[in-house]
């Protein structure tokens, strides 16, 4: 018998069972994405976030959908579902419980995250769901600790955001996230700092923020965010600041930093397998193809 859970926020049971079956999809699909597991950042606090798939008492499914944006902005979705349950129909029907969430608050579409292992694994997958590869895909990087040392200026200094931080903060996390709006970067940077998975951080040059960056904690640290003010580019800040977060964070082989970095953004690729990360893994997005 398969049953359906679709909620706002998941349990410590339902993380564990995540955990396994997350597990188990990288072991057989050679992947190593994991779905962001918290509604957070999605604009409507209410709409559910995760669609569960249960056979008897086991979990066999999750879809997650991530909509931070307003209304009428893709939605970033995730569907895993366990290597012995697939081709039952059970993605299609987490997609199309999907579908029917995300039309009733407004959103016209989807962009579904995916792994190049999982494609090349599956050669006739893109065929079969009609779904196309976008050309912009992401590099997932791990760091076990610092390959380059680098010797800094005493004037910068690494600092938690407060709340007092985001009035100083606001014009040049607009300036590098142009697709936000005031209200949502004010709100995403609010829900930062009140969150107790993730932790913002700011970079001072002679007490003047010129960098932002915020790391989600779990079995890894996940990096994501950082900038540099596009008027303090250019001096090695960048490189500073990551030293000084693998430094802070403890990073080592039991407890890595991981990040995402856009494929046709080759400085910050470079600035990373500087600062001593490697690529673990290439991240795709695939979209429905237009007739």
């Amino acid at each position: 018998m398969i049953t359906y859970r679709e909620t706002t926020h998941l349990n410590q049971q339902e993380l564990s069972q995540i955990g396994q079956l997350i597990e188990v999809i990288h072991e057989e699909d050679q992947s190593f994405r994991d779905p962001y597991l918290s509604n957070q950042f999605n604009f409507f606090s209410e709409m559910p976030a995760f669609i569960l798939v249960y056979r008897q008492q086991q979990l066999v499914g999750l879809a997650t959908l991530y909509a931070d944006g307003e209304p009428g902005e893709r939605v970033e979705v995730y569907v895993g579902i366990n290597p012995a349950d697939r081709r039952q129909g059970l993605a299609a029907s987490l997609i199309q419980r999907m579908k029917q969430i995300l039309d009733h608050y407004g959103y016209p579409s989807m962009v579904f995250l995916s792994e190049r292992t999982f494609l090349n694994r599956h050669p006739g997958f893109l065929q079969q769901t009609k779904l196309y590869v976008n050309p912009v895909s992401e590099w997932q990087m791990v760091c076990t600790g610092s390959a380059v040392v680098m010797k800094k200026s005493p004037l910068l200094e690494l600092q938690e955001l407060q709340s007092k931080d985001i009035a100083d903060l606001l014009e040049s996390y607009l300036e590098a996230f142009p697709e936000s709006t005031p209200a949502e970067a004010e709100r995403y940077l609010t829900e930062t700092i009140a969150s107790s998975q993730e932790t913002p951080y700011i970079y001072k040059h002679g007490g003047t923020i010129i960098g932002y960056c915020a790391v989600n904690h779990g079995e890894y640290d996940y990096l994501f965010g950082l900038f540099i003010k596009h008027d303090q580019r250019g001096k090695g800040y960048a490189t500073s600041f990551l030293q000084d977060l693998i430094e802070h964070l403890q990073i080592d082989q039991d407890h890595p930093l991981k990040l995402a970095v856009e494929s046709d953004n080759p400085g910050a690729y470079h600035l990373y397998c500087k600062t001593g990360f490697i690529c673990e893994s290439e991240v795709v997005y695939l979209e429905k193809q237009v007739a």
